[in-house]
């Protein structure tokens, strides 16, 4: 029996409408009431699908079926169930059974051509013995079909200058299926397989149990729980319960009020809660958020390897979960189908009513127990997933929300945690009720979650969540709870995160006259304050001028009237910091945020009528609209800005001036550098990289050094920090992350535990903020410039007296992950990437002790921090971080951000802005970038694989070519100078050398040895450095140039190892830094 269900991808509402077909097809017609059952249970899960029947199918009619859902499916799932009970067994090559054109024999269906005829994404469903072989066959055709495709690609479009348009047409004659992974090309490692049994394993042949044993636990998993339990030795003392009673159990699924349902409920909080503490944060979204179908399958499927295993079965799936049939919250599970069954024949024969099952409530406790524990680091509480599902029930949400406002209210690490197991449609949702003792609780978790989570703005003018805040804002008695503390100052503070920064957050406050509102509520509150009062709303765009004027402000008695605040506002127009102007401009532009009149009350009549009665009665001399004073202020501020350009300009053109002076001897310096770099490469393999021309000791071994390609600097970094030294000067600079903004301050504050309508509960772990709107908050620590100390090296850094600043929650510190020089032909800038995702540029001040930090901002804004599949490659290959990885190409000003994120990020560093971003094509961690002087630019990927990007190709297209001979992580990768090489190195220290015009195969390939800890590519030299117990450098055909000497100065043999090996971009020189911490700097 064969049966094919085709499912498309559902989003996190489950009433979003699904137009995708779900066929149903098997090979016996006594067997269509039991089809029908398993059609109305993934009805439940998509009730809005389609479906068709297909009886007694041939290969020809499943290839049509399959094809067919394919075409319409487009880039949605297809879902493929598949019972093979009472056909042959599946084979050894990976082929199922269904019958010959003339119904008269079975023959086999290859997984190859079954995948070709689904393609990607879909999800299969095997339930027959050895179910095992069909997932491996189906990895094995999996890799055989991505290589056969990539094979055409790069053969037919491995060229740069190859269209994309021509690599779509290849990959479609070879597979009928949409993209999922690129532009043509069908990636089935993203397809979901779940089989009954090992490819060893037979199914079990127990009659108390049905044969459709695998799907009834996939498709009825209440029922067949139910029934499991009643066979257990646990379930003695309800004896009287029996098969025919459980069908009778009272009730639907979906109706939690009833005993059916109920049981459903706990099912699910219990299997969420499973999940969620035994899988890995990313594979828990994938599995249980994204899709209602898949989150239904695999929740079941928990079930299945808990039921399966008592029979000697172990249900596997791909991608594999980890065991989970012996959790703690399978006896909870127990339990409460124990006082469930406990009560049924009462419920049935005598009537009684329904006793709710406890186990929500003790759950609550158990929560309540685990925020009022100590303060000693502890595991996440493993109740988080219960508490959203508690939400949905109004008998205990109020008690839900108080407790998860307590979690929250822990830091921003429990906020990012509760984001993670999936609070935000709940809370959003809840932001529909009109239930006023839910605002304290909902106000202060959203200006939780706003505080660090910024991309909220979109979904809350979408829902029209701003008008609930408004609301909150303007009742000052909420139900029978009142606001404690500052909740209405939370309130404040959501609403105005929702329009900071964001235009259409800006545009829905004004149609929705928000701002208008909030100022009326200012007032409304301000009538005990004269001084307050007397500001808060201004009469006309006319006064507000002749304040910044310096002219006393107007009473309520009309605007000629005596005040004694006019010398605040006189100092004010005198204030000449950023902010004060600002504030000053701003306010003399008739800003439509104030909008049309929000209430006519009487209090709003009575000035206006008092005001015209001024103007028309008043006898004493009129004041002009605009005084002396501000045509002074504003003649001197518009002027700045011209005279500073004319003076830039004039230093820019003037050759006698010091500016003018300084650009040609940069000018003339980086000519002389570019000239000695060709004549050094020009005899590169006849030189030896073996005396030490500068070295100095470092608090901690470096991770990442870098040249500067022009002066005299080298720069490296270890933990969060990265120390910038002039050879020459000795200057030392510190570069460390700085003291966030005045906005993120108060974002800040929200997201810490400062609210006082909450009790004091102890802190867990560090308050910084991991998200893409905010930066981390350190303590001020100021770069430090300071002459180091001579001793037995050179140059010593003096040791700090601060400790390194811990980042970050749990145990995930803040470090750098990349460094590079920016524009180092002028005055040069340096990049740090860190392990949050964070890119700071920094510039270096040689006379101040205070260095620049020019911006920074979130390079990937979806990088997983948190992930457990953090990219390490082997012990020997330290220097292989995972990360934030960046690249630099000068001539278009352009940062790539890449790391673990499924595309690569182009960022304009002249505009700051972002240009675009390039699906990566891959599943693993980007662990290198390289780019070449005309925008092509090479991925190194934790699986091996290396891609060429074009970037002058849309994004959908500039994936060139992909090379899959590295088996092992990718430890150097570089595309050199001439556009048309590149050389790649993995951690075993295999290095090959293609030409990307043909990238389908080396033309170099060797060993570089065992233990290599570090490797540095030369950008236009035909060499590379490879560091080991000593250093070795190579040339590119794999010859030894030159190595270390046991007598011989710096190469003689050292306590350390290299850790990290960075080339000057034009001479032959090599940084270095070694893990006994110490620097240095060979020349040749």
């Amino acid at each position: 029996m064969i049966e094919t269900t085709e499912q498309s991808k559902d989003s996190n509402d489950a009433e979003d409408e699904d137009d995708a077909l779900l066929p149903v097809c098997f090979n016996c017609e006594r067997h269509r009431g039991k089809i029908l059952g398993i059609q109305k249970q993934y009805e439940r899960w998509q009730p809005r699908a389609r479906y068709r029947h297909s009886l007694d199918p041939t290969m020809e009619d499943v290839k049509k079926l399959c094809t067919s859902l394919r075409r319409n499916a487009k880039e949605e799932r297809v879902l493929f169930h598949y019972n093979g009970h009472g056909v042959p067994r599946p084979t050894a090559n990976g082929e199922i059974w269904v019958f010959n054109r003339n119904f008269t024999q079975y023959i086999p269906l290859s997984i190859y051509d079954l995948q070709t005829w689904m393609g990607a994404p879909s999800i299969y469903v095997y339930d027959c013995s050895n179910a095992g072989i069909i997932v491996n066959s189906f990895h094995t055709f999996a890799d055989q079909h991505e290589l056969e495709v990539e094979h055409i690609r790069n053969r037919s479009g491995s060229t740069v200058g190859h269209t994309g348009g021509d690599l779509q047409a290849e990959d479609s004659r070879s597979s009928p299926s949409p993209s999922t992974g690129g532009a043509g090309t069908t990636t089935y490692r993203n397809c979901i397989q779940l089989a009954a049994c090992a490819a060893d394993q037979l199914l079990p042949m127990n009659p108390n149990l049905p044969a459709d044993l695998f799907t009834s636990c996939l498709t009825t998993p209440v029922k067949m729980a139910l029934r499991w339990f009643t066979l257990q030795s646990t379930s003695k003392l309800v004896p009287e319960v029996t098969e025919e009673l459980i069908e009778k159990i009272p009730g639907q699924l979906n109706d939690r009020r009833t005993m059916m349902g109920e049981l459903n409920w706990i099912f699910t909080a219990i299997t969420d809660t499973i999940a969620w503490n035994t899988l890995r944060p990313e594979l828990f979204q994938k599995l249980f958020r994204q899709d209602l179908l898949v989150a239904s399958l695999f929740r079941n499927f928990l079930l299945a390897e808990r039921i399966l295993r008592a029979y000697d079965c172990t249900p596997i799936s791909s991608p594999a979960l980890p065991p989970s049939y012996r959790h703690p919250m399978w006896s909870a599970w127990d339990l409460a189908l124990d006082q469930a069954l406990a009560q049924l024949p009462d419920v049935l024969e005598k009537g009684k009513p329904f006793q709710h099952s406890p186990f929500f409530e003790e759950q609550l406790t158990a929560f309540q127990v685990w925020l009022e524990g100590s303060t000693e680091q502890r595991s996440p509480p493993e109740q988080l997933p219960i508490v959203l599902q508690v939400l949905l029930s109004q008998v205990h949400r109020l008690r839900a929300l108080e407790l998860l406002g307590h979690f929250v209210d822990l830091g921003p690490w429990a906020v990012n945690l509760a984001l993670s197991v999936g609070i935000f449609p709940y809370v959003l949702k809840l932001l529909q009720s009109s239930a006023k003792e839910l605002r304290p609780c909902l106000v202060f978790i959203w200006a939780k979650i706003v505080a660090v989570d910024g991309t909220c703005q979109i979904d809350l003018i979408r829902e029209q969540g701003h008008k609930y805040f408004l609301i909150a804002l303007q009742d000052t008695n909420p139900g029978g709870q009142p606001f404690k503390g500052n909740h209405r100052t939370y309130a404040a503070f959501v609403l105005a995160s929702i329009v900071h920064n964001f235009p259409n957050g800006q545009s829905s406050a004004l149609q929705g006259q928000l701002v208008a509102k909030e100022v009326t509520v200012c007032d409304k509150s301000s009538h005990h304050y004269g001084s307050a009062a007397s500001v808060s709303l201004p009469p006309s765009p006319n006064t507000r001028v002749g304040y910044l004027a310096g002219e006393s402000p107007p009473t309520h008695g009309g605007i000629h009237g005596p005040s004694d605040n006019g010398g605040s506002h006189h100092r004010l127009a005198n204030q000449q910091t950023p902010l004060a102007m600002k504030k000053r401009i701003h306010a003399v532009n008739d800003s439509p945020a104030a909008g049309p009149d929000y209430t006519d009350s009487p209090d709003k009549l009575a000035y206006s009528q008092s005001s015209s009665h001024s103007l028309s009665s008043s006898t004493a001399p009129l004041k002009p609209i605009v005084g002396t004073q501000y045509i002074e202020w504003s003649v001197s501020f518009f002027a700045q800005p011209s005279k500073r350009m004319n003076e830039a300009k004039a230093a820019g053109t003037d050759h006698n001036s010091y500016e003018f002076l300084i650009r040609k001897s940069r000018w003339l310096r980086n000519k002389e550098v570019r000239a000695e770099g060709r004549t050094q490469r020009m005899k590169a393999i006849f030189k030896r990289l073996d005396v030490q021309s500068w070295s100095c000791r470092t608090q901690h071994a470096p991770t990442f050094i870098k040249l500067n390609p022009y002066d005299e600097q080298v720069a490296f970094a270890y933990k969060d920090r990265v120390i910038v030294v002039n050879m020459s000067t000795e200057v030392t600079h510190t570069l460390m992350p700085q003291r966030q903004s005045i906005y993120d301050s108060s974002s800040n504050l929200s997201s810490s535990s400062t609210s006082s309508g909450y009790h004091s509960l102890q802190h867990h772990g560090s308050h910084r903020l991991i998200n893409q709107s905010f930066l981390e908050q350190h303590h001020p620590t100021p770069s430090q410039s300071q002459q180091p100390s001579l001793s037995s090296f050179p140059h010593q850094l003096k040791p700090s007296n601060e400790p390194l600043p811990a980042h970050g929650f749990g145990n995930h510190a803040l470090a750098v992950t990349s460094l590079e020089f920016l524009n180092a032909h002028d005055v040069g800038v340096i990049m740090a990437g860190y392990s949050d995702s964070t890119i700071r540029l920094w510039r270096p001040k040689e006379t101040s002790d205070e260095n620049q930090l020019l911006s920074a901002w979130h390079g990937l804004l979806d990088f997983n921090t948190s992930s457990a599949a953090k990219v390490s490659c082997s012990e020997a290959a330290p220097a292989a971080h995972g990360g934030l990885v960046l690249a630099w190409h000068q001539r278009t000003q352009t940062i790539m951000a890449a790391g673990e994120a499924k595309y690569i990020r182009l960022w304009d560093a002249e505009r700051e802005m972002r240009i675009c971003d390039i699906p990566s094509g891959s599943d693993t961690a980007v662990l290198k970038l390289s780019c070449a002087p005309n925008g092509i630019f090479a991925a190194g990927f934790y699986d091996g694989s290396v891609r060429i990007f074009d970037r002058r190709c849309p994004p959908a297209e500039t994936r060139c070519a992909t090379i899959r001979e590295h088996i092992n992580p990718v430890l150097a990768i570089c595309l050199r100078d001439d556009c048309e090489s590149l050389v790649t190195a993995d951690v075993s220290a295999s290095v090959r050398l293609y030409d990307i015009r043909k990238a389908y195969s080396s033309v170099q390939n060797w060993s570089a040895g065992t233990d290599v800890s570090a490797m540095a590519i030369h950008t236009s030299a035909d060499i590379l450095a490879c560091a080991t117990s000593q250093i070795v450098i190579y040339g590119l055909d794999g010859v030894v140039l030159s190595s270390g000497r046991s007598n011989e100065g710096f190469m003689a043999p050292r306590k350390g190892v290299a850790s990290c090996l960075s080339f000057h971009k034009y001479k032959l020189n090599l940084a270095a830094g070694y893990n006994d911490n110490t620097a240095a700097v060979l020349v040749p």
